[in-house]
């Protein structure tokens, strides 16, 4: 995955793993300075699903301007399962943080949850 330290990164489009503050408190967690709105200074765009009317295109203006900037865009699922996020959950259960309560907030099956962190996921 990307390195994040350092960078501003931004969400578009409806995330499915996440709530959107989940999504930004990680971010920052990796180092990151999340942001609100797109411009030039946009380091990173995450991409969530878009969804649109039939017969509309399916973009978002986030998006639109991220490709015509040529701003590096990942997907949401990509963000979600990379090792840094795997590091970060096991992370928060040795300062606290149950299994349980880390797999409700993350949307994680406790199973997984419980792998990463006895050291068997891959």
């Amino acid at each position: 995955m990307i390195d994040l330290r350092g960078k501003r990164i931004l969400f578009t489009g409806r995330l499915r793993s996440f709530r959107r503050f989940q999504a930004q408190q990680l971010a920052t967690i990796l180092g990151a300075k999340p942001v609100n709105g797109i411009d030039k200074n946009v380091d990173i765009l995450v991409v969530g699903i878009i969804s649109k009317p039939y017969g509309q295109l399916l973009t978002t203006q986030k998006l639109t301007y991220a490709r015509t900037y040529g701003i590096p865009k990942i997907d949401e699922l990509a963000y979600r399962y990379d090792k840094e996020f795997k590091q970060n959950i096991i992370n928060l259960y040795k300062q606290g943080e149950s299994a349980a309560q880390l797999a409700r907030e993350y949307g994680i099956g406790y199973s997984t949850v419980h792998k990463w962190i006895q050291g068997q996921a891959k």
